[in-house]
């Protein structure tokens, strides 16, 4: 959709699309060729990455989404910081080995 707003033919914007996941198929069967055995260390660097990845776009997400509404009280919006760190604090907790 990205794409087809920057004004490249439907076609085009296909194959880039398909060859970014192909990309990220690729990178994996080489990941797993190359690390068939990770250590638990590797794969908290490599999952930190990733989960660093992902919040930076997010939040570049919502950021940019939230600046063109209004403005939420302090109060509700700590409420809402208050209850996203508790939920990802309860999803940890329950995914945790015990």
């Amino acid at each position: 959709m990205l794409l087809v707003g920057a004004r490249y033919r439907r076609s085009t914007a296909i194959s880039i699309s398909a060859a970014i996941e192909a990309l990220t198929i690729v990178g994996g069967v080489v990941g797993m060729a190359v690390v068939a055995r990770p250590t638990a260390a590797a794969v908290g660097i490599i999952l930190a990455v990733v989960g660093g990845g992902f919040v930076y776009l997010v939040t570049n997400a919502f950021g940019g989404a939230l600046t063109h509404q209004v403005q939420l009280p302090r109060s509700r919006w700590l409420t809402a910081e208050a209850a996203s760190f508790a939920a990802t604090g309860l999803i940890f907790w329950a995914l945790s080995p015990r």
